[in-house]
């Protein structure tokens, strides 16, 4: 049986560098077997001039990319791989990584801030974020088309799991009540969902065409208008049927409000036209000015008179049944002038 060898990592006194101190039996012969086993030492860096004298270079015909250190009478092995030897046969092997394990606590809402609808479809940008979150947990194996294992391991199924319960809380309830498959793996949920912004992409596309065409501000701010024109858009561009940056800037401008309209006139005046995001920077600055109150406006009190209320027209009295009821139309008469005689005061804008 061979002699073990023993491998122990330390610093060079001299220079200061990590060092292999390798204790290797003598063998030769019987008459050296009692000796103590001569250390070997190995730079794992190359030293400095003043450490190189009682070694000699390796020569280079034999690896001319490396330079490796001996002691006078031998060339010794590649340092490096010598210390990841000694450190394999020490350390425990590593254990094979579960991202169900990080999957599980994760909060959906915090990476995946949108929720799946059908309509206004959002399909294109939920699935970047989805697989940006599971390409980030080195999970994304499950929805790509990775064939399953075989055999199926406990770790592979843990992390089936939990995709598919991200997939489930991040869709709609009435998306998830036309894709749910008891038992189905997460790669079966996944294109059952892209099969429902996929299918029948001509009928699709000219349905959403046409809302995008027809979309108008009306009451809607301006963020929620312009949301919504993109989310067509990108719809589309999922269906195949791709909307150009010029054809998008000018249906958003054509939608725009009153308050609006005159920015979209100034847009539509540029050559060439800007991007859609310069021109919803554009619009969304111009709608903040406009909700500012401008310097100078004051409020002031107007005093102005009140128009007295039309008369009913005259019928003919009934028969008076007792002698109180002149006096109580007198009366009546009465208050009715002072009111109409009162002022009316009224808060106008007035600008300075």
């Amino acid at each position: 049986m061979a002699p073990l060898a023993v491998a122990q990592c330390g610093l060079c006194p001299q220079s200061d560098l990590p060092t292999l101190t390798w204790y290797q039996p003598h063998t030769r012969s019987s008459a050296s077997a009692d000796r103590a086993p001569r250390p070997r030492l190995f730079f794992l860096a190359p030293p400095p001039l003043s450490a190189r004298v009682p070694l000699t270079p390796r020569p280079p015909t034999r690896r001319p990319a490396l330079l490796s250190f001996a002691m006078a009478d031998e060339i010794v092995p590649d340092p490096t791989a010598a210390l990841a030897a000694a450190l394999a046969a020490v350390l425990p092997a590593a254990a094979p990584s579960n991202p169900a394990a990080s999957l599980a606590t994760i909060n959906i809402k915090t990476h995946l801030p949108i929720t799946l609808e059908l309509h206004p479809p959002n399909y294109r940008a939920w699935r970047e974020l989805f697989t940006t979150l599971l390409g980030k947990f080195g999970a994304g194996h499950h929805i790509d088309g990775t064939p399953v294992p075989d055999p199926v391991t406990p770790v592979w199924t843990t992390t089936d799991f939990s995709v598919r319960s991200l997939i489930y809380s991040s869709i709609s309830p009435k998306l998830m009540n036309k894709v749910m498959t008891p038992g189905a793996n997460a790669r079966t949920i996944w294109l059952a969902i892209e099969a429902q912004f996929q299918n029948n992409k001509s009928s699709r596309a000219l349905a959403l065409e046409a809302d995008f065409r027809n979309l108008a501000q009306g009451n809607l701010s301006f963020s929620d208008y312009s949301e919504r024109l993109k989310s067509y858009a990108d719809g589309l561009a999922d269906l195949g049927f791709p909307v150009n940056e010029p054809t998008l800037v000018l249906t958003l401008i054509r939608g725009l409000s009153l308050t609006l309209r005159h920015m979209g006139t100034l847009i539509k005046s540029r050559d060439p036209l800007p991007t859609f995001s310069t021109a919803c920077s554009m619009l969304e600055l111009e709608e903040a000015d406009l909700k500012t109150p401008q310097p100078g406006e004051q409020t002031a009190l107007v005093v102005a008179p009140q128009q007295p209320a039309p008369q009913p027209p005259a019928f003919p009295s009934a028969p008076q049944q007792s002698s109180s009821a002149p006096r109580n139309n007198k009366n009546r008469n009465k208050n009715k002038n002072r009111n109409s005689a009162r002022p009316l005061v009224s808060a106008v804008s007035v600008r300075s």
